[in-house]
């Protein structure tokens, strides 16, 4: 693949966003082009430029993932496929963000080669929807 993935990390936690863009500094295939701890700077972030896919925590403060999912797919359409990377299994989060316009959903203590994989699935067209927690 020539075209280079571009990526915006969404979430509340400074490590966890840094420990992703550790890993995806490593890679060739995806460029991390912007963060946000909360779902306004993420909005604001749009502003300037449009990611392939945003990685989108769920519970955060300001605005939740639920909210700037709603809010930028409204606004962009599917421009960007968005991917709830949470660590909710109980369906009513599920659904939340399905209503809102994910192309796919993931768990944190997810393995990276799966993670990768979720984003090549839904840039692919397809939706990518994790089973459980533990499942791999």
């Amino acid at each position: 693949m020539d075209t280079v993935i571009k990526i915006i990390i969404v979430d509340d936690h400074d490590f966890y966003r840094e420990a992703l863009k550790l890993h995806f500094s490593y890679t060739k295939k995806y460029e991390v082009i912007g963060e946000a701890s909360n779902g306004e700077e993420f909005l604001k972030l749009l502003e300037k430029e449009l990611p392939d896919v945003v990685l989108m925590d769920i519970n955060m403060p300001k605005m939740n993932g639920e909210e700037a999912t709603k809010l930028s797919v409204n606004y962009y359409g599917k421009a960007m496929k968005i991917i709830a990377l949470t660590m909710h299994e109980e369906f009513e989060y599920l659904k939340g963000m399905i209503e809102a316009g994910i192309s796919g959903y993931l768990y944190k203590n997810s393995m990276v080669d799966q993670l990768e994989h979720a984003i090549d699935v839904v840039i692919g067209g397809s939706l990518y929807f994790q089973k459980g927690k533990n499942s791999r």
